[in-house]
This record gives structure tokens, sequence and C-alpha cells, in this order.
């Protein structure tokens, strides 16, 4: 039987020895627990397994957690070799018996259980575990119940090499009884933070046992008094945290540090005052004794500080790093002007100041901070009457209140002094940092700043050329509204946060020393009309090692193009949230890109010189393009932005693609879905259509040209008429006033009927006195025929034709015909617009072989027929004289 045992326990032992570490194995009789190797030691890990009994682990397991369950009974034995143990929050009630068997215990983990009395019936639990270096045993109990009580007399004084304990604060309880002269503890939490702590009153002795101490935590303690000197036994304290014991007030800090360990690294007294109530001065004497210690950590926040007085900065030691002020109501004041006097100074943190604290258990807290009057000779007296507390509810805009006058002129004179330079070559405005200050918190502050002169950021070390070591600032959640100036001084800014400000406009702003800039937060901010005009593209121009960009929620409609020509080194460029209906930015020379957010845009469709750019990008370190949330447009339109978003190489960065809207030609919105799929289906929608488009396309351009070619066809003769027209009549003759015609008649006929056209003119000039045009005789030598007829029509008040079978063959004499009942009907010097007089020579004429224009003139009154007949020529001749006559 010890053999099957003993062959069983080495079967267990080799596998866990050859297997990875993230593999699970079995160590105790219950499945649901699982175990597993973390360094050297084999881990149980049974929380939240609503266990009732305590389960059987084997014999080489190290480590056993059973948190969080219903367990009440420990096990007959613990495996041999376990080191660590975690069974808080279980119904344990604890007795002398329970870790007699587990002598090799290093850490015993045993909050929220139950602890009866004052455990003293426990006196000897703990008297085997004298390895053990870890307790914490915040057990259950009301703070009401705590208040009487006291620890055990040497509970822990076999526990020599316990280093770190957490426990309950009692009420009437002195730390040092638990312990003898002789021990090693170096970390004690008494905080209620994670368990019950009433501890009203810090007397003097209460840690003389405990002299190794160097982390001492009594925050949420429900400190009211603290003795002077009460710390003066811990000679190796390091840190020491009272926060959040907000009836105890700041009057109690010299009590504190008064003979406090000179290597104090860490002081933590942050919510010492109520939530509630009226500002408050942080008084010289408050820190009077910090001056010659190593302090490197102090934290003064929601204390409802208004102001600090003139010496608390000089009182400070030179060795502060970390400096935590926020949540408090600060103003401006003299001590502005002596922060660069901390040399040490890291870190500061000024942020949430203002703070509303509207909550429920804020709002209607019962704290009293207010001092209580005590008789004089009273050990524990916070040392302070009523007439100590100031109350600086009234300070504002740099007022010092009670201050006097000469103090209040001292500080004018340093605002001149320190913060103003020369004004006759121009003002800017300076303002002196800590020479080592490398992280500034001014978020959330609620401080109105409009930057109306260029800003200074400066130091007065000249170690390091009086340049800022400044490389983190926080300034978000302000209202810092306009940077109209430069801004010179932070040669070393990495990261700076300008988030949530309402600010609108930063056309003059230039950081033009933040070389090493990598991260810029400008979200949440309306910075649409400045980021439009390119007068702010000087505000980028600087930034050459700017990796990451937050511009979203800014109600962007466009921006200027050359904005972003500096950013070579950008990796990260966000602009979701805004207005953007496109992207206007070149991106060729941002070859570091990785991340390209667009999201929830007004982007429908992405332009050539976009597609060209992300595709260059995508062959370097583009990883992610976000168009989630635009409402692009999927028509035959941009059918080619479809296809290049469906190419393999360019779907890869465009995540969530699936998700992306597509916006068809009826206005309906769908999912893209898969996109291949979907540009498949595009195409031969798209086919269809283009043969479609083009058809049509093509049908009416040559509907247009049909009925165009017919249109001129119809009014050739009018446009031919006008085209000479503006060519050939002399700009004389264009004013009514000064026209007149210079001839009678003018005489269209063919060369065939020259001699009965030779006696009509012999007729008219010499009987008649009338003057005529004859074409072989009164046309201008050197202008071309259509000159001629066009001039000498325009200027002749009646057109004769001699109508006659050539006549109405000969191109010239149809062309004279045609300009001459154009210009009869366009001419507005012509009263009588019947300016034709038609001579019908019949010879076998046919009507169906007439033009349609000699057809009408054959029906006018003006018609004479003639035939070859001597005697009739004459008439006729006669008549048309008549009728040139009827018309003069």
């Amino acid at each position: 039987m010890r053999f099957v045992g003993f062959s069983v326990m080495l079967f267990v032992i080799v596998n866990l020895t050859n297997c990875d570490l993230d593999k699970e194995y079995n160590c105790s009789n219950i499945t649901e627990c699982s175990c597993y190797l973390e360094d050297d030691d084999f881990i149980a890990k049974c929380r939240n397994l609503k266990l009732v009994h305590f389960p059987k682990f084997f014999d080489n397991v190290t480590g056993i957690d059973v948190r969080s369950n219903y367990l009440s009974r420990f096990p007959e034995k613990f495996p041999s070799q376990l080191r660590c143990l975690d069974i808080s929050r279980n119904n344990f009630s604890i007795d002398d018996a329970t870790f007699i068997n587990a002598s090799f215990l290093t850490t015993l983990k045993m909050d929220r259980n139950i602890l009866k009395g004052n455990g003293e019936e426990a006196r000897g639990m703990f008297n085997k575990l004298k390895s053990l270096q870890f307790l914490s045993m915040k057990m259950v109990k009301e703070r009401d119940q705590l208040k009487n009580l006291s620890y055990p007399m040497n509970l822990f004084q076999r526990l020599v090499n316990l280093t770190n304990l957490h426990i309950n604060g009692f009420g009437q309880a002195n730390i040092g009884d638990l312990f003898s002269t002789n021990n090693s503890l170096t970390f004690l939490d008494m905080s209620g933070y994670d368990g019950t702590c009433d501890l009203p009153i810090i007397r003097k002795g209460m840690f003389a046992n405990l002299r190794r101490i160097r982390h001492l935590s009594m925050s949420y303690c429900h400190i009211k008094r603290i003795e002077k000197s009460a710390f003066r036994d811990l000679h190796m304290l390091e840190n020491l945290d009272i926060s959040n014991n907000y009836e105890l007030t700041m009057h109690v800090i010299p009590n504190v540090t008064f003979k406090i360990n000179p290597g104090i690294k860490v002081l933590n007294f942050d919510k010492l005052q109520c939530t509630m109530g009226t500002s408050r001065v942080f008084k010289d004497e408050y820190v009077q004794y910090l001056k010659e210690t190593q302090l490197e950590t102090l934290g003064i926040a929601s204390n409802r500080i208004a102001y600090l007085q003139r010496k608390v900065i000089d009182f400070l030691p030179k060795t502060l790093k970390h400096l935590n002020a926020g949540d408090n109501v600060l103003i401006s004041g003299v001590y502005l002007f002596q922060t660069h006097r901390l040399l040490g100074l890291e870190t500061l943190n000024v942020s949430y100041q203002f703070s509303a604290h509207q909550t429920f258990d804020d709002f209607f807290s019962t704290c009293d901070d207010s001092i209580q009057t005590t008789p004089s000779n009273t050990s524990c007296s916070r040392g302070f009457s009523e007439s100590d507390i100031e109350d600086v509810g009234t300070l504002r805009e740099g007022k010092l209140g009670d201050l006097d006058d000469k103090l209040q002129e001292q500080n004018d004179a340093l605002y001149k002094k320190l913060w103003l330079s020369s004004c006759e070559h121009g003002c800017n405005f300076t303002f002196y940092m800590p020479p080592k200050l490398r992280i500034l918190y001014l978020d959330s502050t609620h401080y109105s700043v409009k930057m109306n002169l260029p800003l200074v950021v400066s130091t007065l070390e000249p170690s390091t050329g009086n340049k800022t070591q400044l490389t983190h600032m926080y300034l978000n959640q302000n209202f810092v509204t306009e940077f109209l100036y430069p801004i010179l001084g932070f040669d070393n800014l990495v990261h700076l946060d300008l988030s949530k400000n309402l600010m609108t406009n930063m056309s003059g702003a230039r950081l033009n020393d933040a070389y090493k800039l990598r991260f810029l937060n400008l979200s949440f901010n309306f910075l649409a009309k400045s980021l439009e005009d390119e007068a702010c593209e000087v505000s980028f121009s600087t930034l050459y090692s700017l990796e990451n960009l937050d511009l979203s929620t800014n109600r962007l409609t466009s921006l200027a193009r050359g904005l972003f020509r500096s950013l070579n080194n950008i990796q990260y460029l966000n602009f979701s949230f805004n207005k953007l209906d496109e992207w206007p930015i070149r991106m060729n020379h941002m070859k570091k890109l990785e991340e390209l957010d667009l999201s929830l845009n007004s982007i429908s469709v992405l332009s050539k010189q976009n597609m060209d750019d992300l595709k260059l990008l995508a062959s370097h370190k583009l990883k992610k393009v976000n168009l989630v949330g635009n409402p692009l447009i999927c028509t035959c339109n941009s059918f080619q932005f479809l296809l290049w978003l469906s190419d393999s190489t360019i779907t890869t960065i465009f995540h969530d693609i699936h998700k992306y809207k597509c916006i068809l030609s009826n206005n309906s919105a769908i999912p893209i879905g898969n996109i291949s799929v979907f540009v498949e289906r595009m195409n031969k929608e798209c086919s269809t259509y283009t043969f479609a488009i083009v058809g049509a396309s093509v049908l009416i351009v040559l509907f247009m040209v049909l009925t165009s070619l017919r249109i001129m066809y119809r009014y050739r003769w009018s446009l031919r008429y006008w085209y000479y027209v503006s060519r050939t009549t002399p700009k004389r003759y264009k004013n009514k006033h000064h026209f007149h015609f210079r001839y009678d008649a003018f005489i269209s006929y063919d060369e065939e009927d020259t001699r009965i056209a030779l006696q009509l003119v012999e007729l008219l000039e010499i009987n008649k006195k009338l003057k005529c045009c004859l074409p072989e005789r009164d046309f201008m030598p050197g202008t071309n025929i259509p000159d001629n007829i066009i001039n000498a029509i325009h200027i002749s008040r009646k057109i004769v034709c001699i109508i006659s079978e050539n006549y109405m063959k000969s191109y010239w004499s149809m062309f004279e015909l045609q300009i001459g009942q154009m210009d009869a009907f366009h001419s507005k010097f012509r009263k009588n617009k019947n300016a034709f007089i038609a001579v019908l020579m019949r010879r076998n004429l046919r009507v169906e072989s007439m033009n349609p224009s000699i057809l009408g003139l054959l029906k006018s009154d003006c018609c004479i027929a003639c035939t070859s007949d001597e005697n009739v020529k004459v008439v006729c001749l006669e008549k048309v004289a008549e009728l040139l006559r009827l018309d003069e």
C-alpha cells in the first residue's frame, strides 16, 4: 500500500517537472480546482467554488487558494510543503490548533473571516508559524465593535520572521502589545480601505516595540487626534499614510512631523478635511519640521486648500520629487512664483481643482472638521483653537484676503518682475518652473486660460541653460479657449494633452521648441474654423517628431491641405467623430503611419489622391484604416473606389470592413458585408448600366446633331445672311439715322437674260431717272461675290428679279433671291418689307420645277408676266418703273 502511494506521488512529481508551465494538473480531490506551476511553486486554486468542506490536497502542493467559499473547518492535515495559504472570505473561527502542522508557512491571508471577541481564544494559533513572513488578518468586525477592543498581549511574539502585517485597527489597542521587542516587522497596514479600522487617538509609545517599521498605513481609520511626536519611535520609517481621516484636519500635521525620522520618504496627508466646508490656508507651520528631512513624496490633496502661505515652499525639503495637491480649490498667489525653488521636484499634480463633489455620500455626509476647543494642557489636543482657522473662501483672482497691504504690494511686484518682461520691445508671459520638473498634471482644474501674449516657459537653473525638463503635461478638461501666440521653452516636451478644453482658435499657436513632442491630444474641442485656415499650418510646422495626433470630436468640416506637411514621423492619426466629407491631406510623406481613424465622419468616397497615398503607405507600415460610420456612396460613379477597396492588399488594412454602410442610388443604406461579393454584384449592375448609358448617350448626341443640322439647314439662308452682313455692312450704316439707300433697284438676272436686264436698266435710269445696281457694272472689284451681293442688296430699296428657266438653275441667281428675302425680312432700314418685284419671263416655265421661294414671289402683287414679244416687253418694263415709283 505504501508502495502504491509512493508510486503515485512520484508519477505526479515527474510529470509536473517535465510539463509546460501553462498546463494544468490534478492536485486535490476536487476536480474543479485548477492546479498549475508558477516558478518553483505548485499552486492549487479553488476560488469561488461554493465549497463547504476543505479539499484534500496532494502533499507536493506548496500554495493553496480557497478564497471566497463557505468553509468553516480546517483539514486535519495540511500538505507538508505548504508555504502559501489564502483562506480569505470564508466562515472560519480561529482556535489554537488551527495551524499546528503548517510550520513551513511563509504567507497567510485570512481576511474577512469570523473573529470572536478580541482573539484571546486564539492566543496560541501562531506559535508554530515561525517561518511566517506575510500575514493578513483583517477580520469581519463592525466599526462599533472595534471601539472597546484591544490586541491580545504578545499574540505574535513567536513570529520572529514576520515582516508584513495587515490587521484591523482597534479603538483601545496598542499595536505594540502584539509583539515582543524582538521582531522583524517592516510593513504595517491598519487601514480601513480593505478592512475595518477605528483609531480615534494615536498616542505616543503606540509603536514602541516596532522600531523597524518602514511602511505604516492608517488611512480610513477615523482618526481624530494624534499626539505630538507619536511617531518618534519609528526610527526607520520611510512611508507614512494617514490619508482619508477627514476629521483629523491639517492642523495635526506638525504633531505628525515633529521628531519624525529624518529619512522619511513618503508622507500622505490627503483628505484630512471634510469634503464640504470653507476653503483653507495651508500654513507655514504645517511643514516647518520637514525642511531637514529626506522627503521625496508629499500628498496634500482633497483638503480644500485655496492658498499656500509664503514660507511653505521654503520649508519643503530640496529632496522633494513628487507633490500631489490635487482636488483642492487653489487660486493664484505668491506661492505660484516660488515653485521654481523646488529644485528636486519631478512630478506636480494640481488637477481637479474646484471639483463639485456632487456624490450622494459627500452631499449627505455628517463629517465635522471644525476645531473643538480643548484645554492647553491636554496632551492629545491638536494644538490649535478655533481662532487659528482661516476661512479663505473669499479669495479670488490673486487677492490675498487677510494678508496685509505690504504683502499685497510684494505680490504685485513679483507679478511684474517674474512674469512680465519689459514691454519696451513687446511683452511676453514668462513662467518659471522647477528645474527638474518632468510631469505636470493640470487637468480638470476649471481654470480659464486665454493666451493673449507669447508664452515663455523657463527655469532659473543655469546648468540646463534655463531650459525646462518637462516631458509630460496634462491640461485636459479646462477652459483653454485660445492660443493666439507662439509658445516657447518646451524643449523636452514629449506628451501634451489639451483635450476637452472648449478651444476654438489656435491659429497663432506654435510650439516652436517642441521638437521632441510625440503625443498631442486636441480631441473634444471646437477647432473646426481654426484648422480650415491655411494660417493654422504653422501650428504643426515644427512638430517633426510627432507620432500620435488626436483631433477627434472637433466638429471638423474641412482641413487646410498643407496642415500636416511636416509630420514625417506620424504613426497614429485620429479624426473620428467629426463632419469631414473628404480627406484633403496628402499622406505620401507619412511613411511611418500605422493607423488612420476616420470613423464617424461624412466621407462618401476617397479621392484618387487618397487611394494612391494609402496604397503607398500600405506597402510600408500602415496597418489599420477605419471608415466605420461614414455614408459611403455605392453607385456606379464610385465603382472605382469600391474596386480599389476590394484589392487584397488594401482590404487587409481596412478593419471591420463588413460593418461599413453603403448608400445606394435610392438613398437606402445596406451593410457591405463581404467586399469581394459586393463588388462583383456592383460590377454586373454597373456593366449593364454602362452599356445603357453609352447607348443612350450616343442616341442623345445623334439626335442633337441631326436636330442641329436640320435647324441649320432650315435657317441656312438666315445664318449665311447674318454672317455676311456682319462682315460687309459699313459701320456708318449700322446707325439708322445715317443710313440711306444708294440704289433704287438691284437687278437680279441670269446671264442668258442680260439683254432684257440692260433694257430695263436703260429705261429706269435714262427715262425714269432711277438708279439701278447692275452686278457687272457696279460690283466692287477685289471683293468676293457673296460680299458684293450682300452689300448691294442691303443698300438697294427694291430687288428686281428677272425670272426665267435659266434663272432658277443659276446658283448665284438663287443666292441673290434668298439673300434678298432675308434682307427684306431682317433689315431694320426697310419700312416696306415687300421689297421684291418679280419679272416672269414665260418661256415654258413649269410650276413643279419652281423653288418655293419663287412660287411665293409669283403669288405676290408685285409679279409682272412678260413674253418675248417686244411690245409686251416695253409694257412690262413700264410697269416695273411704276412699281419702283410707288415706294419712293
